[in-house]
């Protein structure tokens, strides 16, 4: 859930006592061309499937891709091939994919 303002009468966050939690404001947002924005410059995008790729082909330079958690492995994999050919970035394209053993 999110935050809901403390209205109690006794309620020690709405009296601003110390060693209680701040109450959150206005000032407490961070900047907005920097809000969302990954540590390496990117802003992330959920993929769920091959299609959605497609929408970060002219978007590559701000956008980065992240596999969404419940992708089977194929589809993982089909994901991961479509992304280099579209030179795509994926934060866990290494995830959930077994490695060629080398006999």
């Amino acid at each position: 859930t999110s935050w809901r303002k403390p209205r109690g009468i006794d309620n020690r966050v709405r009296r601003k006592c110390g060693g209680t939690i701040r109450m959150p404001g206005a000032g407490y947002g961070s900047n907005r061309k920097t809000r969302f924005m990954l540590a390496n410059g990117l802003k992330k995008f959920v993929i769920t499937n091959v299609k959605d790729l497609e929408l970060l082909l002219m978007h590559n330079r701000e956008f980065m891709g992240e596999i969404a958690h419940n992708l089977s492995a194929r589809t993982r994999k089909i994901v991961v091939e479509r992304a280099k050919e579209l030179n795509v970035k994926l934060s866990n394209g290494e995830a959930r994919l077994k490695k060629a053993e080398n006999e």
